[in-house]
């Protein structure tokens, strides 16, 4: 299954280079960079059918961006005291960041089929395609003020609650990515299609274990402050 291929690739990534991104994050974004360019150009490169479908589909269907992402989604929700966040947080931004860049390509040529449907054929386009398109933009925007906010000069000039408020922006951001995928999935779900089930199980478990342990974390959190609070001395 293609997200989890691309979820393994993002994780074996990670815990190669965790070190020198922090060393050297520049180079990273960079290589994000270049990877999305390469994505937009690639048609007219005449490379090799094999490799479109054993590597390009990592960029083309945004699974390797969608892997470190849900690796930053998943670091805010560890146990605070734990070895695996301790080692993860400090890369946490610069995984966003790099995620962010390479989802630049898939943006681009998407955007561009998006654009030529609705120049063209947008009155016999349907409402399922439509909401669609609604929610990437949503999307795009969401990436785009989250990614410009982690970028460390910018982080350290914003004022500290500010900088929080806009970070919350992240939840509709990953609830809105699982809308998103479920517009291309259910269709050929609802009409048979094997892969497509799977993926939606794949996906939902995902979401459901996010969801699952971002709810223990906050109650974790709230029973600390109650019991710090009972056992605060009265003045």
């Amino acid at each position: 299954m293609r997200f989890l291929i691309g979820l393994l690739v993002a994780l074996i990534f990670t815990a190669v280079f965790r070190v020198p991104i922090k060393k050297a994050p520049w180079v990273f974004y960079l290589l994000g960079l270049a990877l999305s360019v390469f994505l937009i150009v690639n048609r007219s490169l005449l490379l090799p059918p094999w490799f479109y479908k054993n590597f390009l589909f990592l960029l083309q269907s945004n699974t390797l961006s969608m892997g470190l992402l849900t690796i930053v989604m998943f670091i805010g929700v560890l146990d605070p005291e734990s070895h695996l966040r301790k080692l993860l947080t400090p890369i946490r931004a610069e995984l966003s960041i790099i995620a962010s860049l390479i989802s630049i390509g898939h943006v681009v040529n998407y955007g561009e089929a998006y654009l030529n449907q609705l120049l063209g054929n947008f009155g016999s386009m349907s409402t399922n395609r439509m909401l669609s398109m609604a929610v990437s933009l949503v999307l795009v925007i969401l990436l785009a003020i989250l990614a410009v906010t982690s970028i460390r000069i910018i982080r350290m000039k914003m004022n500290a609650k500010a900088w929080k408020r806009i970070q919350i922006l992240a939840y509709p951001f990953f609830g809105l990515i699982f809308i998103h995928l479920m517009f291309f999935l259910l269709p050929p779900a609802l009409a048979g299609g094997s892969a497509a089930r799977l993926s939606i199980i794949v996906y939902s478990v995902v979401a459901l274990s996010y969801t699952v342990l971002r709810i223990w974390q906050y109650l974790r959190k709230r029973g600390r402050a109650q019991q710090q609070a009972v056992e605060q001395p009265a003045v």
